[in-house]
């Protein structure tokens, strides 16, 4: 077998075609690609003699010019120069507005383009850029390409400004400090596929301003302990697929922030595999998954036994979920296996969401989190917590959150004080529920069908900020569940009761109760909130076929003494 020995005699400023069995690499090999050139760079093997071992691939930006400021969006930029061509590529770099979310964890992209047409100064970019961006300037870069294949052991990788490049890497081992493993920045048409099994770094692989491609990642034990390391971490990714198989993450599988237009195949088990030996039940411990201020992602996740909370959006906008998401029995989630908080907007989810000792989904409208939607389709269970809990609202608003689908938990669903403007049409089985549905806001019932009632059952609790609410259809498949009205609730209530033979609608601080039976209402007294007496007129439209009551109607029907006519 053939060994190939770089040592101080290396031209590095040569790149050529290199072919071979196993590299012995004693300091910092540097290459650097020109205009037209491409590379390819394939060893089996590829070891370190020394610390200073490290392979880096790169071309160097030239500086055109600054342009105006640029608006998220568009692909025509004025900018001339004699020196670009069509088919050209071109650096943009600025500082990104945000108008969602201030402050933000990305400041800055760079995006990689290339020119597709020149019209008098007016260039068409073959990409959309999506950021809207300030202090602008534009970098041509040479058209070259990198294959490079091969299996590095202690060594890391940085790749910059590469227009064209296809990865086939396989790491192992450590490198000093526990830095990064593999560096991609500024590169457009990625093709990738990068293993990693037991390594012992901060980053397994870096993905930053990254404009298009794929990649596929796999992982086994990779992390550092005692640290807030990533397999996967990426910035201003655009225009990308991830597909991603990871077992044992020693901490953290994947954190993206800024990606646009991104779809994401995401495969984990069990990570936070060293806080799992050292049962570390701190609060807040682990994000398995993060995607912060991204949009435009279709994320299908598989994320299995998570040590702590399985999956987390931090104002992100126009993001779809499928999938299956579960963190372990064998620890304590301090918020839940799906978290979408800070300005999350438009986000659809269709999964099936399970979590031990906690709440399985959790939405936090401490920053105005709105229109998202958790489709018929969703089921969340929760062994002895929340299934959903819409919370931390601290000033009334509309948040627009649509709960359809199935839920399962000891409070299967929650919506909590200012998160107005929810709306409700979903199965809750009650098999080990205290109360079904607690509801402190107002909100608009389509319809609860509640399952595995049993006898004496608290199938809603109203109160909180609730002062009005619009209230469907509520059915249960036992004759004894009851409704409790607490705080303002108790001054307007509205009902429509199907499928049940005997429920009741209890009031706090009031004997009042209030039955159905057979779908017809019957009270012992006038309820003493709202002011009712007797005489009042209460609404119950077209006799006892549709049944309601309620305290802002008055109207077709009597409270006579104990009964209704």
């Amino acid at each position: 077998m053939k060994e190939l020995i770089f040592n101080s005699d290396y031209d590095s400023e040569t790149p050529t075609l290199i072919d071979g069995e196993r590299l012995l690499l004693d300091k910092e090999l540097v290459i650097n690609l020109k205009h037209n050139e491409s590379l390819n760079f394939n060893i089996k093997k590829i070891r370190k003699k020394n610390e200073k071992s490290k392979i880096i691939f790169r071309s160097e930006l030239k500086l055109i010019g600054s342009l105006s400021d640029v608006v998220a969006g568009t692909s025509i930029i004025e900018l001339s120069n004699e020196n670009i061509r069509k088919g050209s590529y071109i650096v943009i770099e600025g500082l990104i507005v945000h108008e969602n979310y201030v402050p933000s964890r990305l400041t800055s992209a760079k995006i990689c383009c290339q020119i597709k047409n020149i019209n008098q100064g007016q260039l068409q970019l073959d990409r959309e850029i999506p950021f809207s961006l300030i202090e602008v300037v534009a970098y041509e870069v040479p058209t070259c390409s990198l294959n490079f294949s091969g299996h590095l052991e202690d060594i890391s990788v940085h790749i910059e400004n590469i227009t064209h490049l296809n990865l086939d890497l396989k790491f192992t081992g450590s490198i000093k400090d526990r830095g990064v493993l593999v560096n991609i920045d500024t590169c457009s048409e990625l093709k990738g596929e990068i293993d990693f099994k037991s390594c012992n770094c901060m980053i397994g692989i870096a993905l930053n301003n990254v404009s298009s491609g794929f990649c596929e990642i796999s992982q086994t034990n990779t992390g550092a302990a005692y640290s807030d390391s990533k397999v996967v971490r990426a910035n201003a990714l655009i225009n990308f697929s991830i597909s991603y198989w990871g077992k044992h993450a020693i901490f953290r599988d994947i954190g993206i922030h800024g990606a646009r237009n991104v779809t994401m195949n995401v495969n984990s088990s069990q990570g936070g595999s060293e806080l799992f030996e050292r049962k570390d039940n701190s609060a807040n411990r682990l994000e398995t998954v993060v995607l912060a201020e991204c949009q435009h992602v279709n994320l299908y996740a598989n994320i299995d036994e998570a040590n702590d909370q399985g999956l987390e959006l931090i104002s992100c906008n126009d993001i779809n979920i499928y999938g299956r998401i579960s963190n372990s029995k064998k620890t304590e989630s301090t918020e839940g296996a799906l978290i979408i908080k800070g300005e999350s907007k438009d986000i659809t989810v269709e999964a099936l969401v399970y979590a031990y000792q906690s709440r399985a989904i959790k939405v936090e409208c401490s920053r105005g989190a709105k229109n998202i939607i958790f489709t018929e389709n969703t089921f969340a269970f929760s062994n002895d917590n929340e299934a959903i809990s819409i919370r931390d609202s601290n000033e009334p608003y509309d948040t627009n959150i649509e709960i359809y689908g199935t839920y399962k938990a000891a409070t299967p669903i929650s919506v909590r004080k200012f998160s107005d403007g929810c709306t409700i049409d979903a199965i809750v089985d009650m098999s080990f529920a205290e109360v079904g549905v607690v509801i402190q806001s107002p909100v608009r019932i389509i319809e609860i069908e509640a399952i595995e009632t049993s006898e004496n059952k608290q199938l809603l609790s109203i109160g909180g900020s609730c002062n009005k609410y619009v209230f469907g259809s509520i059915s249960g498949d036992s004759p004894e569940c009851y409704i409790q009205l607490n705080s303002d609730a108790r001054h307007y209530f509205n009902f429509k009761i199907t499928k049940q033979l005997n429920c009741q609608v209890m009031i706090a601080g009031d004997s009042t109760i209030i039955t159905f039976v057979n779908g017809i209402p019957y009270s012992n007294t006038p309820p003493k909130f709202g002011n009712y007496e007797i005489g009042d007129m209460f609404i119950k439209k077209n006799g006892p076929i549709e049944n309601i009551i309620s305290s802002h109607y008055k109207e077709y029907s009597v409270f006579i003494g104990s009964t209704w006519l």
